[in-house]
């Protein structure tokens, strides 16, 4: 997952890398939900936080399939 990116990520190659506007990314990194650290005026974002916040949503997506089998299954 994200194998073209460096591990070190701008907040451009972050929102390129999940399909998002540059705003929603730095609407990320401000509610913390990716870490990032400010080095002088660059946003840096390491590629591992970017793997690990997409990897509860896939988990919260398999969840909410398996609750929706449940209920269509009843």
């Amino acid at each position: 997952m994200f194998e073209k990116y460096d591990d070190i990520m701008s907040v451009n190659q972050l929102a390129e890398a999940l399909g998002i506007g540059r705003n929603s990314a730095y609407a990320l990194i401000n509610s913390k939900k990716i870490y990032s650290r400010r080095i002088g005026r660059r946003i840096l974002v390491p590629k591992s936080s970017v793997v690990e916040f997409m990897q509860p949503q896939k988990e919260n997506n398999r969840q909410a399939a398996v609750g929706e089998e449940a209920q269509n299954d009843s």
